[in-house]
């Protein structure tokens, strides 16, 4: 509640993002101080499987929260949770979703690709599609989880700029969908699906679409991403934020084009 109080008069939004805030035994309380401190549109990126209670679902509506952002691993129950190891979990997403647009929540989803779900990407954007959020990401893999479990799970780059291209010419989504994590060189065609981290402040009452990687350039002054060498000479770099240190140091810059 202190940092709301902070913050209120200058920011007219907020989001909550974890972990998994939904643990929180506070949650309703919190959406409850952000209203009454003025905000005026409440975020939160959550799996969202509480809310397949419909209690649930009406307490976190009535409190405030205005729109979920979800994430989605698989196109089905199989894929989704062989990542998070939760049975029923992808279920539950999904019927939390479904139960909390049923009471006015705006939604965004996303999926993060791992090595093991590359393969599965078509299906997702279909799923996505299917659902029909009011928008949405695709992000790769952070350095998260045990030393060297970056190394192990991330698929480089280039894979992810291949597949994202193959994909988009398959498939023609009507749901706005951005992507993260690549560079315009990497997608020729899907340039201006990239996600800028400098942006235009958003339209009021909108969803935030903030992938994980541009999450953590807004809180680090744009110091989380960089430039291989060979990008000095494309013609795009003064436009691109680069890709993520992690990535760079892990695949050092092979693939990039420049242009």
């Amino acid at each position: 509640r202190a940092s709301l109080a902070a913050m209120s008069d200058r920011c007219s939004s907020v989001l909550f993002t974890g972990g998994e805030p939904s643990r929180l035994s506070w949650l309703t309380d919190v959406f409850k101080d952000a209203r009454e401190l003025g905000y005026e549109f409440i975020q939160m990126q959550s799996h969202a499987g509480a809310a397949a209670d419909p209690e649930t679902a009406d307490a976190w509506v009535a409190a405030g929260l205005d729109a979920i952002d979800i994430p989605i691993y698989g196109a089905d129950a199989q894929s989704h949770e062989a990542i998070t190891r939760t049975p029923g979990s992808f279920e539950r997403t999904l019927k939390g979703l479904d139960n909390l647009r049923q009471r006015g929540a705006r939604s965004v989803m996303h999926t993060t690709l791992f090595q093991s779900n590359l393969d599965s990407l078509e299906a997702i954007v279909r799923l996505i599609d299917s659902v029909a959020p009011d928008g949405a990401y695709i992000q790769t893999t952070g350095e998260v989880g045990a030393p060297g479990t970056y190394d192990r799970v991330a698929p480089s780059p280039e894979q992810v700029g291949n597949a994202l291209v193959e994909v988009f010419a398959t498939v023609t989504p009507e749901t706005p969908i951005q992507l993260s994590d690549v560079t315009p060189c990497l997608v020729p065609g899907l340039e201006e699906q990239v996600v800028p981290w400098r942006v235009e402040p958003r339209e009021a009452g909108l969803p935030v679409v903030l992938p994980y990687s541009e999450w953590l350039m807004v809180f680090s002054g744009g110091r989380t991403k960089g430039h291989h060498a060979a990008c000095d000479s494309c013609s795009l770099r003064g436009e691109c934020d680069g890709l993520p240190l992690e990535s760079l140091a892990r695949f050092r810059g092979v693939g990039l084009v420049p242009r």
